[in-house]
């Protein structure tokens, strides 16, 4: 989860994610300016998910290699991670996602990955 927080003692305004507020960017002078940084930033996330080349029966297997990596470390692969694999999961995860809804699993429930 991405928020836009107010520091109080650094008197300025950071993008900040999960419970302990790790800090993904900071000293904005402005909430909306914190709000376009973050909008820009998921632009970009969407884009790079649109540009991965994968076949829907690569992106199914790397959704479910997702999930296992899910279960080991209690978090979802991440598309910004500095692991060139973790990052390849996170985009066939999305890929999978994006395909089911266009539908081009026949057959296949809606939120099953198997």
């Amino acid at each position: 989860m991405v928020r836009i927080v107010y520091n109080k003692i650094l008197a300025a305004w950071y993008v900040v994610s999960g419970p302990h507020q790790t800090p993904l960017a900071g000293r904005f002078e402005s909430r909306a300016a914190a709000a376009a940084w973050r909008k820009e930033m998921e632009r970009v996330r969407e884009e790079r998910v649109k540009r991965a080349n994968l076949t829907p029966d690569e992106a199914k297997e790397l959704a479910g290699r997702a999930v296992q990596f899910k279960r080991e470390r209690g978090r979802v692969p991440a598309l910004d991670s500095q692991d060139a694999w973790e990052r390849r999961m996170a985009e066939g995860a999305a890929a999978f996602m994006r395909y089911r809804k266009e539908g081009r699993y026949e057959g296949a429930k809606q939120g099953a990955v198997t």
